[in-house]
């Protein structure tokens, strides 16, 4: 018989934790009343050094973990030594540091659940991988044509992409819509061979979907990223304009895009808008960079939304249905169903915090476990 050890903390689960409530050392000491020093000592492996029962109790409070997350041992990928890429921010200008440490966490957890699931079944990345030239000399029209090239790898026309959140999970990128913080719209990463992106779940469904195919855009076209290439403003602008032209190519393809907008007038426009489920504002950039239409009338046009207050909130934003992630309940779903684990295995296997869960897996602490299988008794007459 095996002897099962008793669990032990892990202190990279606090600072794992601490980083996705984007709290700093000094923030968590403070609320807990203690030193920085004490909350850095506790986050060191080497010094061995474990908070008493009582403070692990209050920064379970504070982070709003459960105590056994703090002793659940980091999966593979939730080390960020497996990130096989740039961190890419969609507007990284304006997003803090501690926000970005926060988006990067929620990135590795992600990748970490996959870790979990592939005790049980294989998940693949099916991404086609493209010679791609550095970002300094990668034009528009190859971007184009690698947009087209993906969309033929997958088997695809030049339709409307009905569920973009459908087609790229399909095709193993692990996405995530998260409660993020202010100024997070989208980050995206390879982590170890595995695409995850993270988007906000407070944008508007054409604002998601357009940010769901920059991600894409960065995962092909800039894997070989280097951190002091984004640490130059001029770099960044550049390596985010690329992202923003394959979105637009790969949502909206030149060849049937230029049959449907006959006119920048808002009606017509917002008729394309709820058929390729992406903003009016999107589609004027997109036909002014195929030249369908002149600068004059991209700039009337944008003249015309502001006068009516839609730059920010347009026609059919409150309509169009957001895309969900399936990914991770089809897992939890397909082991209940082959009876290789049941749903309160599961959640009480991964750990992770209930807003991640909830969010991701649709489980939740108050319905699991149930008991539903609890043999009921009765008295004999």
């Amino acid at each position: 018989m095996a002897i099962r050890k008793l669990a032990e903390y892990q202190p990279e689960r606090l600072t794992q934790a601490r980083k996705l409530r984007g709290l700093s050392m000094s923030d968590l000491a403070h609320s807990l009343s203690l030193s920085r020093q004490a909350i850095s000592l506790f986050e060191l492996k080497s010094r061995g050094i474990t908070p008493s029962p009582e403070t692990l109790v209050k920064l379970s409070k504070t982070l709003d973990v459960n105590i056994s997350f703090f002793t659940l041992p980091l999966r593979k990928s939730e080390s960020e030594q497996t990130a096989a890429s740039v961190y890419n921010f969609r507007s990284l200008k304006s997003v803090s540091k501690i926000n970005r440490e926060s988006a990067k966490v929620c990135l590795h957890i992600l990748a970490g659940m996959v870790d979990f699931f592939e005790e049980f079944i294989e998940v693949t990345n099916q991404l086609p991988v493209f010679d791609v030239p550095h970002f300094n000399e990668l034009s528009d029209e190859k971007i184009e044509e690698i947009a087209t090239q993906t969309r033929r790898y997958w088997g695809m026309g030049d339709g409307v992409i009905p569920d973009l959140t459908k087609l790229l999970e399909n095709k193993g990128v692990i996405i995530g819509y998260l409660d993020f913080a202010n100024g997070i719209e989208g980050v995206s990463a390879w982590i170890e061979n595995k695409p995850v992106v993270v988007l906000s779940n407070k944008a508007t469904a054409v604002r998601s979907r357009a940010s769901l195919a920059h991600e894409l855009g960065h995962l092909l076209l800039h894997h070989a990223l280097t951190n002091e290439e984004l640490e130059s403003k001029e770099s960044v602008d550049k390596i985010e304009s690329q992202a923003w032209h394959f979105a637009g190519c790969f949502l909206m393809p030149q060849v049937t895009i230029s049959n449907e907008v006959y006119s920048t007038n808002i009606d017509n426009l917002t008729l394309v808008k709820s058929r390729w489920l992406v903003s009016i504002g999107m589609i004027l950039q997109r036909v002014l960079k195929i030249k369908l239409i002149s600068e004059h009338q991209f700039i009337r046009a944008r003249q015309k939304l502001a006068s009516l207050n839609y730059l920010k909130r347009e026609p059919l934003d409150d309509v169009i249905p957001h895309e969900k992630s399936k990914f991770f309940n089809r897992l939890v779903d397909f082991l209940d169903e082959n009876k290789l684990s049941d749903k309160d295995s599961i959640y009480f296997s991964l750990g992770l915090p209930d807003d991640i869960m909830s969010q991701t897996l649709g489980l939740k602490v108050e319905n699991s476990p149930t008991y539903d299988n609890v043999i009921k008794l009765k008295f004999n007459n």
